[in-house]
């Protein structure tokens, strides 16, 4: 079984370091993907693509896997088919 805090610490752990572990677990089918916005997000800047993104609650839109796979892991966005 995992430590309690495993998630947290992880979490710690990669911005202490600026790494991402858990990002590309698998390899990837595609490098964009279509996903749904859940929840307002904002302004940020895509971690892989260097491009200056901004997500609202609602969008529908097509992005650089890399630049949202985090999101997707925290349940902010989700893939759409």
């Amino acid at each position: 079984r995992p430590h309690p805090r495993y998630n947290e610490l992880l979490v710690e752990f990669q911005q202490a370091y600026d790494l991402e572990l858990t990002r590309d677990y698998q390899p990837p089918e595609d490098l964009y993907v279509r996903v749904n916005v859940l929840q307002t997000i904002g302004q940020f800047i895509g971690p892989e693509s260097g491009q200056a993104l901004d997500l609202k609650r609602g969008d529908h839109t097509v992005l650089r896997r890399g630049d949202i796979e985090h999101l997707i892991r925290q349940g902010l966005i989700e893939h759409s088919r």
